[in-house]
């Protein structure tokens, strides 16, 4: 049998004793080299500084194409005047499609601006009044 080493080195351990390493974990390092530049910076004035009028100035328009959507107007009087368009790659007849599309009197709303606070609280409202259903509903289950 080999005789047993009388002291486990490895991983962390190394040749020194531990009292040095202790002391040497609280040390401050003074070894860094400070900031060697005494240069204190300097703000310009403001008479220095070249006032920009800004209200000369007129910045481009931005550069964004938007698709035009065509108004249900449009659409009727181009579909009324083109029957072919009732018929996609000449196969698929659309008329059934055609035929069940509401008339723009029935789907337009009046735009309405939208207040954060009015939108908050109604929809807070509606999602208590569910919340309510759906606990008395749960609370008639549970009795039966």
């Amino acid at each position: 049998m080999p005789p047993r080493p009388s002291r486990r080195q490895g991983g962390w351990a190394d040749d020194t004793p531990k009292e040095k390493k202790k002391g040497e974990r609280l040390r401050v390092e003074n070894d860094k080299p400070k900031d060697e530049d005494n240069d204190i910076l300097v703000i310009p004035d403001l008479e220095e500084v070249q006032e920009e009028d800004m209200a000369t100035q007129i910045a481009a328009p931005p550069s964004v194409q938007v698709n035009r959507v065509a108004t249900y107007k449009e659409l009727d009087s181009y579909y009324q005047k083109h029957s072919a368009l009732f018929s996609l790659d000449g196969d698929i007849d659309l008329k059934l499609l055609s035929n069940v599309l509401s008339p723009e009197s029935e789907v337009f709303e009046e735009d309405k601006a939208w207040d954060w606070n009015r939108l908050f609280t109604e929809i807070a409202s509606e999602l208590q009044t569910e919340w309510d259903k759906a606990d008395e509903k749960s609370e008639e289950s549970e009795k039966t």
